[in-house]
Formats: C-alpha cells, sequence, structure tokens
C-alpha cells in the first residue's frame, strides 16, 4: 500500500474494523501511527487470521476502532517491523 485515503463515519459508541494484508510471519504489523484525536476516535484492538495452511502464508490483520463523539479525527496507519514504529 501506497497510500488509501478515504472517510468512515461512524455514530459514538459504534465500532469499525480495517481488515489489511499482513504476514505475520514476516514479524511486520500495522501500527496506528501517531495518536488520533482520542476525544473523537479510540483504538480497540488488533487481531490477525492467516489467510492459508502452509506455514509462512499471508493472511490479515484487522484493527478495530470506536467512535466516542461527534467529531473528526485523521487515522494514519503504518506497516513497521519487528520492534519498529508507533
Amino acid at each position: 500500500f501506497d497510500k488509501l485515503e478515504g472517510t468512515i463515519e461512524v455514530d459514538a459508541g459504534q465500532t469499525f474494523e480495517l481488515v489489511l494484508e499482513a504476514n505475520a510471519s514476516t514479524g511486520y504489523e500495522w501500527k496506528v501511527k501517531g495518536k488520533p484525536d482520542t476525544a473523537v476516535l479510540t483504538f480497540v484492538g488488533s487481531s490477525y487470521g492467516q489467510g492459508g495452511e502452509a506455514p509462512g502464508s499471508p493472511g490479515e490483520q484487522t484493527l478495530t476502532f470506536r467512535g466516542v463523539e461527534a467529531g473528526e479525527a485523521e487515522l494514519e496507519l503504518e506497516y513497521v517491523p519487528p520492534g519498529g514504529g508507533a
């Protein structure tokens, strides 16, 4: 991914998920870069699902967020190596 832009609208208390291609066997993972406005948006958690049965098969990392209250927040993600990033 180079750059993906868009708008997601959620109500207060509503969660949404971003599902991104990933490969946990490489040690890389998606992380939130910087700090979004936590009065508007909070990070709930992350999970990984392997896409195939073979060791090292790529899969998907799911990042879950929750809307807190009305407003706008910018969210930037980065795919970081082990021990790196946010």
